[in-house]
């Protein structure tokens, strides 16, 4: 009996693990750049829509 929730557990192949580990190292070294560069290109400003503003201002 599994109970409520089943679950299943997988070995993640030798194939996966590599691209895991060059993706992880791509990422270090964004990050590295954007923490020497103080520059964060994917960081967007997001601003209230005008419901909420309004809502705020209530």
């Amino acid at each position: 009996e599994c109970g409520r929730y089943p679950v299943e557990i997988f070995m993640m192949g030798e194939d996966a693990k590599l691209a895991g580990q060059r993706e992880y190292r791509r990422n270090l070294q964004t990050l590295a750049e954007c923490l020497n560069n103080d520059e964060w290109p994917a960081i967007k400003t997001l601003s209230l829509p005008r419901w909420a503003k309004e809502n705020a201002n209530a």
